[in-house]
């Protein structure tokens, strides 16, 4: 009998769940500005008047005993840089496998299996355009970053589906088109496909068993407990300010 991706994670899940009963504390991510970031996104933070700077999670996702969470840095009025974190204990601690990228929003996570996994995302600068997957076929332990076009284009990443390891669909939005790009290849390489101008469709993983939640001073991680919710992870929404960089003063 042939056990599909769902069921493997869910067999991880229950595996895991002793750890995440426990993994309650919060995790700290501090964000500090360059002066590459201050002058590449235009922020308009000075060091008598710095910009506060928040945590916001957009989605988690499992692959056996190992937690990925993506999300971004933002001000009031600004998205700064996006990262994506990794546990291997359930929550308790994590790290960023991959480096933190400037004016980029990462949108969906799929797991197929507990090896083959997808990360979606575009940049933000000038307008949404660039759209692109971050592929693992380690289980999350590390990534490499795969763009549906190899040129330049505009439109912000949609939904996205895999229904094997290697044939998986993507949607970009173009103005008031809708763009399906197509890979066979497990995210390495895209082709477009087709072009709408109504909304194109695509399955969605509703099976997680997770979800985000915040308040005024935290980012929580929480799973399904029956009819119940239990802490998994949480980070402080303030991840520190944004202003110029000190610099040395010469001596008189």
């Amino acid at each position: 009998m042939r056990t599909n991706g769902f069921a493997l994670l869910a067999l991880a899940a229950a595996a895991l769940w002793p750890l995440t009963a426990l993994a309650q504390q919060s995790s700290k991510l501090e964000y500090a500005c360059t002066a590459e970031d201050i002058h590449e996104l235009g922020l308009a933070c000075s060091a008598e008047e710095p910009c506060a700077v928040f945590v916001e999670l957009t989605a988690v996702a499992q692959a056996g005993p190992r937690l990925i969470v993506i999300g971004n840095f933002h001000t009031d009025s600004q998205n700064l840089h996006a990262f994506l974190l990794v546990s291997e204990d359930g929550g308790r601690t994590f790290s960023e496998p991959q480096k933190r990228m400037r004016a980029t929003a990462l949108e969906q996570i799929q797991f197929l299996d507990l090896e083959s996994g997808w990360i979606s995302g575009h940049s933000l600068i000038p307008l949404p355009g660039d759209a692109f997957v971050l592929v693992t076929s380690d289980g999350g332990k590390t990534f490499r970053k795969r763009p549906l076009s190899e040129d330049t284009r505009s439109g912000a990443a949609g939904q996205f589906w895999f229904d094997t390891k290697q044939h998986g669909r993507f949607v970009v939005h173009h103005g008031s088109k809708f763009e399906l790009w197509e890979s066979m290849t497990g995210g390495e390489s895209w082709s477009l496909s087709e072009v709408k101008s109504a909304p194109i469709s695509l399955p969605r993983d509703t099976s997680s068993g997770f979800r985000l939640r915040a308040d005024k001073t935290d980012f929580r991680i929480e799973r399904r407990a029956g009819s119940t919710w239990d802490p998994v992870a949480s980070f402080p929404l303030k991840a520190g300010e944004c202003k110029p960089p000190a610099t040395a003063q010469e001596p008189r």
